[in-house]
């Protein structure tokens, strides 16, 4: 069962109910868009707040799904060629109303230091503005489980900033759309750094938490990570294994000798899929086999080739207010409750430096991933 981001996509847990796209908040589903913007101004023209969709939807027989512009997929139902060519030309557009502000803004923002705790500081002063402009796409949904995609700079969860984070802004929409009373469960399956984007699973039952809290933790959480790097790697692909200590008066981690007190492994696998010559940008597929705090961030860096716009562990190489290149484009795990794999994709928005490459780099890049969960 995948569902992928080059539009949101819903199950409804039951086949054959239906889901409409929304085009509105007065007549259809929400998608966390703009919530709060549907305040007494609205009030006072007498009309509702619209959050504009750039998606269309599609039907399959009589099991229609929520689609935006996305080819929906599950596994007894394959692309075709023509689906991929039509996707292609509108995946420019993929998460791009999700991120654009956080990025755009994120790029004129002149404030950095070179101490860790004000290190994504250019994150941290977005993330309110950002929950309000963003959209979130839902990519999949049953009464267990619900697939999204994280904007960058929205916190997983509350922290002591008091910036608002997914956990908080889902479960607002569940209660809503849902018209539920009282309170909402959510679960934290897994967490994304703040600065990044892209797939994210959530538990909405406390059986579906316990199940998939189980997965990760025998490693059968599939999490696999694109990312832009400064610097072309020697080797177009490897294994890094590590060991992390991470210091919570900062909150970085560090490589440090094996058998460090403290010290946890960290592996991870890397291939390059394309690289930028003339800007020494490098592309690159990333699998985590551990769940390390900033693994990716720090591996890489320690290897010599940082991600790009990392302020934390890449200061010598990238300038402040640039947005930090690393998105989750597979969330995948075994449904809590049925036989089956449940699996989202998501590309990033092709803002820089994201744009360095084709369409067909990513076209590629997505065909790949469908055809691996075949």
């Amino acid at each position: 069962m995948t569902s992928r981001s080059s539009g949101s996509n819903k199950g409804s847990g039951t086949r054959n109910k239906q889901h409409k796209p929304y085009a509105n908040t007065s007549s259809s589903h929400s998608a966390m868009n703009g919530r709060k913007e549907n305040t007494a101004q609205a009030r006072k023209k007498g009309t509702n707040s619209s959050t504009r969709s750039q998606h269309n939807a599609r039907t399959s027989g009589d099991e229609s799904k929520r689609e935006y512009g996305a080819s929906y997929r599950d596994s007894s139902n394959r692309h075709r060629a023509s689906d991929r060519k039509q996707s292609a030309r509108r995946r420019n557009d993929d998460s791009s109303t999700a991120a654009r502000s956080a990025n755009e803004t994120a790029s004129s923002h002149k404030e950095h230091s070179m101490h860790s705790d004000h290190a994504d500081v250019s994150a941290n002063a977005l993330s309110k503005a950002t929950a309000r402009l963003v959209s979130i796409p839902v990519l999949y949904e049953d009464n267990h489980v619900i697939g999204v995609v994280k904007p960058v700079n929205i916190p997983s969860q509350a922290d002591d900033t008091g910036d608002e984070d997914m956990l908080t802004l889902i479960k607002q929409d569940l209660k809503e759309r849902h018209q539920k009373a009282g309170n909402v469960f959510l679960g934290l399956v897994h967490r994304l750094d703040r600065p990044v984007g892209g797939a994210m699973l959530f538990a909405k039952t406390s059986k579906g938490a316990s199940r998939l809290s189980d997965s990760v933790r025998n490693g059968r959480l599939l999490k696999r990570y694109i990312a832009v790097l400064r610097g072309i790697p020697a080797r177009p692909k490897a294994t890094l294994r590590d060991t992390l200590l991470k210091d919570t008066r900062t909150n970085t981690s560090a490589v440090v000798a094996s058998g460090t007190p403290g010290g946890k492994d960290a592996v991870l696998d890397y291939e390059v899929l394309a690289t930028h010559t003339q800007a020494n940008l490098s592309l690159v597929l990333i699998t985590l086999h551990t769940g390390r705090s900033h693994q990716i961030r720090v591996q890489m860096s320690h290897a010599g080739y940082p991600l790009y716009g990392d302020q934390r562990y890449g200061v010598t190489v990238n300038r402040p207010g640039e947005q930090l290149a690393l998105w989750s484009v597979l969330a995948g795990a075994p449904h809590p409750v049925k036989d089956e794999q449940i699996r989202i994709l998501s590309l990033p928005p092709r803002l820089r430096p994201w744009n360095q490459w084709s369409e067909h780099v990513y076209d590629q890049l997505a065909e790949r991933l469908e055809r691996e969960q075949d």
